[in-house]
C-alpha cells in the first residue's frame, strides 16, 4: 500500500551537497516516516482499540472496551457523540468513562449519557437500544478516550458462545489488542480469514487466555469495484459450535414456536385467493398481500435474538421485519398446501461456507423458500413487483442457507434472466437539409428500473408523476419538442415498462457548407478506473447490459462521405459494439455495452483502464454525408 504524504523540495545545492560530502544524508532520506507521519493528513486516527472479554462458564460474557481517538480534521468531529449499541434483553453497558483531552492538555469529563431507543416508533416492539454519549470540546488537535464494560446476561444460543475480531478498519490503528479469557473445559474453535495472526497463549490454573495484538496496523484504502469485506478484512472468528446442523436447529425452533395460523389469517388467504386458478396464482397472491399489507420496520438481525415476533401478532399489529415478514408467510402459506422454510441470507457478497465457522452473524437477512408444483421458489418479501419466477438481479446467484425439521441445506439462488438488467432502445430519425429532424424512440426498461419507477409512480399525485415523465422525456428527447408520448405498462405488475417518444429537434445534425455530419455520439470516458495503480481485483457482482438501435433516414439527393469504422471490443469483464451499415439513403446503427458478472486481478488492471480508454477514443467520429454536386 502506497501513502504519499508529504514531499521535501531540496534545492540544488542542497541535491549536490548530499551527493558528494554527505554520504549518510541518504539514509536519512530513505528512513522509513514514522506511523504518525504516515496518517497526519487523516481525519482522524485510532491511537488505542482494546478489548477484553471474559467467557464465563454458564457462557456469559464481561466485556471491558477501550479507545482512544485522535481528532485531525474538522470532518471527525462528528466522533464527538459516541453511539454504543447494545439488545436490552440480555445485555447491559456498565461503568463508562469517556473524557476529551484538549489539545493543551486539560481533561474534561462527558457532558452527558443517554439511553435511545433505537426505533423510537416501536419501543415495546424492539430490544435495541443505544447508549449516545456526548462529549465536550471537540476540537481539532483534541483526543477522545472512553471505556466501558458490556455484560451480556444471555448468550444469543443457549450454552454456546461466538465471536469475530476485525484486524482491518477503513482508518488507521496505531494499537489493538484483543484478550479471551475462557474456562479451560470449553472447547473453542478457531477461522482464520484472510490472515495468519495467531494468539500468544497461557494459562491460569482454570483459564486459557488468547491475546492478539497488532502494532501500526494501516488502514484498508477503499476502492471501487473492489471485493467484499470478507475477502480483504483480516478476521478471526472464535465459536463453540461444530456444525451447520446446529445452527440449523436453533433457528429453526425461533421460527416454529412463533407459528400460528389463525382463524382470522385463514379467513384472509380464502379472501384473496378465491379468484385465483392456480396455485403458483394463489401463492402469488398471499405474498400481495404481505407486501402490500404490512409496514416494514427495519431490525437487526442480531437484535431480539434473531427471534421473529408470533406470526398472529403480526398479522393483526400489520408491521414487522424481516424475520417477521418470512414467518407469516410461511403461516399464511401452509394454509395453501404449501410448506415454507425461512433462508439466512448472508450479508457478504461472496459467502463460502468452507472459509467460515458456524455463527448466526454471517447473516443478516431473512427471505423465503418453497416448493410449488415441483419447482423451487426463493421470494424475499420485501422486495416488490417481482413474480414467483423472477429473481432480482440483487439476489442472482446469491449462497443461502435454508433452515427446516431436517438439518438445513445450504441452496444457491438461481441466476437472474436477461429482462432483469437488459436496457434496449431503438431510434428512428428522419433528417433534413437543413440539419433539423423528426425523431421516434421507443425505449424498453428493464425490470429492475421498472419495479422501481412503477412503485414510485403509483404512491405520487398526478403532479409527480408528470414531473417524472418529464424528467425521463427530457433525457430521451435531449432537448426536442415531444409531440407524441406513450407509456406502458405503468399499470401493469411484473412487466417492462416501455415508452415511446416523436420529437422534432432543430439543428439535430451539424450542418457544414454542403454537408451534415451525425450519429450516436462519443461515449463519454467518466470518471471510472483512472486511478493509474490498483491494490485489489475489480469485482463485477452482476451483469448489465445496453442495446440501442438506430435508423438515420437522410435526404435525397445527398451521398455518404464519412461512414465510422466499426468499434468491436471484447473482453472477459465488459463487451462494446458499434456498427453501421448502409442500404440506399438508410444507415443503420447498432451500439451494444455490457458489464460481465467477473473478476479480474489487479495485474490485469490496466486492461479495464484501456477499455475505457479505448471506448471513448475509437467512438469519437462522425457519419459525413454530401449533397452531391
Amino acid at each position: 500500500m502506497k501513502i504519499s504524504m508529504h514531499r521535501n523540495i531540496l534545492t540544488v545545492a542542497a541535491i549536490v551537497a548530499a551527493l558528494l560530502v554527505l554520504p549518510s544524508f541518504s539514509v536519512a532520506a530513505d528512513k522509513a516516516p514514522s506511523w504518525e507521519d504516515k496518517y497526519q493528513d487523516e481525519p482522524y486516527v485510532t491511537l488505542l482499540m482494546e478489548q477484553n472479554v471474559e467467557l464465563r462458564k454458564d457462557f456469559t460474557t464481561l466485556t471491558t472496551v477501550h479507545v482512544v481517538t485522535k481528532i485531525q480534521k474538522d470532518s471527525a468531529k462528528e466522533l464527538g457523540e459516541i453511539s454504543l449499541d447494545y439488545d436490552n434483553s440480555r445485555e447491559v453497558i456498565k461503568d463508562i468513562q469517556a473524557f476529551t483531552i484538549t489539545p493543551d492538555g486539560e481533561k474534561l469529563k462527558h457532558q452527558q449519557i443517554q439511553d435511545l431507543t433505537r426505533d423510537k416508533d416501536h419501543a415495546v416492539y424492539s430490544d435495541s437500544r443505544t447508549k449516545m454519549i456526548t462529549m465536550p470540546n471537540v476540537v481539532v488537535g483534541s483526543t477522545i478516550d472512553w471505556q466501558a464494560t458490556v455484560e451480556t446476561t444471555k448468550p444469543v444460543i443457549e450454552k454456546n458462545y461466538y465471536d469475530s475480531v476485525t484486524f482491518s478498519y477503513l482508518v488507521p490503528v496505531k494499537m489493538q489488542r484483543y484478550t479471551l479469557k475462557a474456562p479451560k473445559d470449553i472447547a473453542l474453535h478457531f477461522s482464520y480469514l484472510n490472515t495468519g495472526r495467531k494468539p500468544a497463549v497461557s494459562y491460569t490454573e482454570d483459564s486459557v487466555i488468547y491475546t492478539w495484538e497488532v502494532a501500526d496496523n494501516p488502514k484498508i484504502e477503499p476502492e471501487e469495484y473492489m471485493p467484499s469485506w470478507d475477502e480483504v478484512a483480516e478476521v478471526v472468528s472464535i465459536s463453540t459450535l461444530n456444525s451447520w446442523e446446529e445452527i440449523n436447529q436453533w433457528s429453526w425452533k425461533l421460527f416454529t414456536k412463533n407459528l400460528n395460523l389463525t382463524d382470522a389469517m385463514k379467513k384472509k388467504v380464502a379472501e384473496i385467493t378465491k379468484d385465483r386458478k392456480t396455485l403458483p396464482d394463489k401463492v402469488q397472491a398471499v405474498i400481495e398481500y404481505i407486501q402490500e399489507d404490512l409496514r416494514y420496520v427495519a431490525m437487526n438481525m442480531e437484535f431480539h435474538s434473531y427471534e421473529p415476533h408470533p406470526s398472529d401478532q403480526v398479522f393483526a399489529n400489520k408491521f414487522g421485519d424481516c424475520k417477521d415478514y418470512t414467518l407469516l408467510g410461511m403461516a399464511m402459506l401452509s394454509e395453501l398446501g404449501v410448506k415454507a422454510y425461512p433462508v439466512l441470507y448472508p450479508s457478504s457478497r461472496s459467502f463460502s461456507r468452507d472459509r467460515l465457522l458456524p455463527m448466526p452473524t454471517h447473516f443478516n437477512h431473512a427471505i423465503l423458500y418453497f416448493e410449488v408444483d415441483g419447482t423451487s421458489y426463493y421470494s424475499d418479501l420485501l422486495r416488490k413487483g417481482y413474480s414467483l419466477p423472477d429473481i432480482p438481479d440483487a439476489m442472482s446467484e446469491k449462497k443461502v442457507f435454508v433452515i427446516n425439521e431436517k438439518g438445513g441445506f445450504f441452496g444457491t439462488i438461481p441466476r437472474t434472466d436477461d429482462a432483469e438488467t437488459v436496457r434496449i432502445t431503438d431510434e428512428h430519425t428522419v433528417v433534413r437539409e437543413n440539419g433539423d429532424a423528426t425523431v421516434e424512440i421507443t425505449a424498453f426498461f428493464p425490470r429492475n428500473f421498472s419495479v422501481q419507477f412503477r412503485e414510485e409512480y403509483r404512491n405520487q399525485n398526478d403532479t409527480a408523476r408528470q414531473k417524472m415523465f418529464e424528467y425521463f422525456e427530457s433525457l430521451l428527447a435531449a432537448g426536442g419538442k415531444v409531440t407524441e408520448r406513450e407509456w406502458k405498462n405503468l399499470d401493469t405488475p411484473y412487466t417492462r415498462i416501455t415508452v415511446r417518444l416523436k420529437y422534432e429537434k432543430p439543428q439535430w445534425a451539424q450542418r457544414v457548407g454542403n454537408m451534415l455530419m451525425f450519429g450516436m455520439p462519443q461515449n463519454p470516458r467518466g470518471t471510472m478506473f483512472t486511478v493509474m495503480k490498483r491494490k485489489y481485483p475489480v469485482v463485477f457482482t452482476s451483469s448489465a447490459r445496453k442495446e440501442k438501435k438506430v435508423t438515420y433516414e437522410f435526404p435525397d439527393g445527398y451521398e455518404i462521405v464519412n461512414l465510422p469504422k466499426d468499434v468491436i471490443l471484447k473482453s472477459a469483464f465488459a463487451g462494446y459494439e458499434r456498427t453501421y451499415s448502409v442500404t440506399g439513403s438508410t444507415i443503420r446503427g447498432k451500439e451494444v455495452s455490457e458489464y460481465r458478472k467477473s473478476v479480474t486481478p489487479p495485474e490485469q488492471y490496466q486492461q479495464i483502464r484501456d477499455f475505457h480508454d479505448d471506448v471513448t477514443r475509437l467512438t469519437n467520429d462522425m457519419i459525413m454525408i454530401r449533397k452531391k454536386g
